[in-house]
C-alpha cells in the first residue's frame, strides 16, 4: 500500500540510552535501535544525516531507519557530539536493541572512541542464564519420514489424460484462420504452456490436423521457445524490502495458524461442452 503513496517522513525521538563511564573511556551515552512502530522486529540504517565529530543538538535528525511499515527519521536523544557510527548506513536486518552509535558530551572525549569496539553484552544483561546444574531435555527420536517418490509432469500430463472420459476429452480445429490463429484442446494448450513447447511447430493428429494432449507429450525437444530457455538458465534476484518481508510473513502466517474450509461441486457440462464446440467450429469455419 505503500509503495504508490507519495514519500513522507516521521521523525521520532526516544530516549534508548545509557550512561556509562570507567577507567578507560569518559563519559558517553549508547544509543541503540528503537522499536519505531508496534510490530516492529528489525530495521534498516538508510542513512546518516550526521557524521562523526558532528555536534548534535536536541530534535536534530540523526538517521533514517527503514521498519515494516515505512522510512521514519530517527531523532538524536541527548545533546553533544556523534562520537562513533557503529552501524554502516545500508545494514539490513539490524534487530532492536542493537547498538548503534556512541554520542559523548565534550567534543575532546570523541578521540578516545576512534577505535571502540562495542561489547555484546545488552543480549546476556536482559536474558537470563539456565544454571549449569540444569539439563535441557531431551528430545525424542522422531520416525523416520519415508521419501516421497517424484512423478515427471509427463507422466502426471500422461495418467490424467488417461483417466478422463472421452466426453470430457475437448478438442478443437487445429487449422489455422485467416489471422493465423492455432487451433488445440485447451488440455494440450496447457501443458504446451507448461513444457515451453511452440505450438505452430506441432502437426496434430487429430481431425483435420487439430493438436492434441497427446501430440504435445510427444512433441520433440527441439519445439521448447526460446523464451522458456532464457528464463531456466537466467533470473535476476531482488532482495525484497522491509514491509515485503512483513507482508509475506502475515501472509504465510494467516494460511498456517488459521484454519481454512473450501466448498466443492460436481456438475456435468457434457452437453454444454459440445454445444459450445459446435458453434466454435462452425464460427471459424465460415468466417
Amino acid at each position: 500500500m505503500f509503495d504508490n503513496c507519495l514519500p513522507f517522513r516521521l521523525n521520532f525521538s526516544i530516549s534508548n540510552k545509557r550512561t556509562l563511564s570507567s577507567s578507560n573511556l569518559p563519559s558517553h551515552y549508547k544509543v541503540a535501535l528503537p522499536a519505531l512502530s508496534p510490530t516492529m522486529e528489525m530495521g534498516t540504517i538508510v542513512s546518516w544525516e550526521k557524521k562523526e565529530g558532528d555536534r548534535l543538538n536536541e530534535g536534530d535528525l540523526l538517521a533514517e531507519i527503514e521498519t515494516d511499515k515505512a522510512t521514519m527519521g530517527f531523532e538524536t536523544p541527548e545533546e553533544g557530539y556523534l562520537a562513533k557510527i557503529l552501524i554502516p548506513a545500508g545494514t539490513k536486518d539490524i534487530p532492536i536493541g542493537k547498538l548503534l552509535c556512541i554520542i559523548v558530551p565534550e567534543q575532546s572525549d570523541i578521540g578516545a572512541f576512534a577505535n571502540y569496539v562495542p561489547v555484546e553484552s545488552s543480549t546476556s544483561e536482559k536474558t537470563p542464564t539456565k544454571s549449569s546444574g540444569e539439563q535441557p531435555p531431551k528430545s525424542q527420536p522422531s520416525a523416520p519420514v519415508q521419501p516421497t517418490k517424484k512423478v515427471p509432469a509427463s507422466e502426471k500430463s500422461s495418467s490424467t489424460i488417461a483417466a478422463m472420459p472421452a466426453s470430457q476429452q475437448i478438442v478443437s480445429q487445429s487449422f489455422t484462420g485467416t489471422a493465423g490463429r492455432i487451433f488445440a484442446s485447451p488440455l494440450a494448450k496447457t501443458i504446451a504452456n507448461e513444457k515451453g513447447i511452440d505450438l505452430s511447430r506441432l502437426s496434430g493428429s487429430g481431425p483435420s490436423g487439430r493438436i492434441r494432449a497427446q501430440d504435445v507429450l510427444n512433441a520433440p525437444s527441439n519445439t521448447m521457445t526460446m523464451t522458456t530457455q532464457s528464463m531456466m538458465t537466467s533470473f535476476e534476484d531482488i532482495p525484497m524490502t522491509n514491509m515485503r518481508q512483513v507482508i509475506a510473513k502475515r501472509l504465510m502466517l494467516s494460511k498456517q495458524t488459521i484454519p481454512h474450509y473450501y466448498l466443492t461441486a460436481e456438475i456435468e457440462v457434457d452437453e454444454l461442452l459440445r454445444y459450445d464446440e459446435k458453434i466454435y467450429f462452425h464460427y471459424y469455419r465460415f468466417k
